[in-house]
């Protein structure tokens, strides 16, 4: 008994250290795109942004700056981006580009 709580614990640490290590890759993305000019600064964004994002092939910084600008849920900024890819050719797919 007490070896496997030793191993759930371990496993529990590795999971928030992933957590913690993507939500920190993440935030140096949108960092990076805000230092290029790409991303917009905090408060500032337009759809216009959101659409510049999206030809760029930065799919997930558009739907993170939509949700920041309309204040939606992730599956309504997801479907409103996907919705604007659909109308205005959408660019390069991310991680292709």
């Amino acid at each position: 008994m007490n070896e496997m709580a030793i191993k759930s614990g371990y496993v529990l640490a590795v999971l928030v250290l992933l957590v913690w290590g993507l939500g920190a890759w993440s935030r140096a993305q949108s960092e990076r795109a805000r230092e290029s000019g790409l991303y917009p600064p905090p408060g500032a964004g337009t759809d216009a942004d959101v659409e510049r994002l999206l030809s760029a092939g930065q799919k997930i910084g558009a739907i993170k700056l939509y949700r920041e600008i309309h204040r939606v849920d992730l599956k309504t900024a997801k479907d409103a981006v996907d919705a604007l890819g659909r109308a205005g050719g959408g660019g390069p797919r991310e991680g292709t580009a």
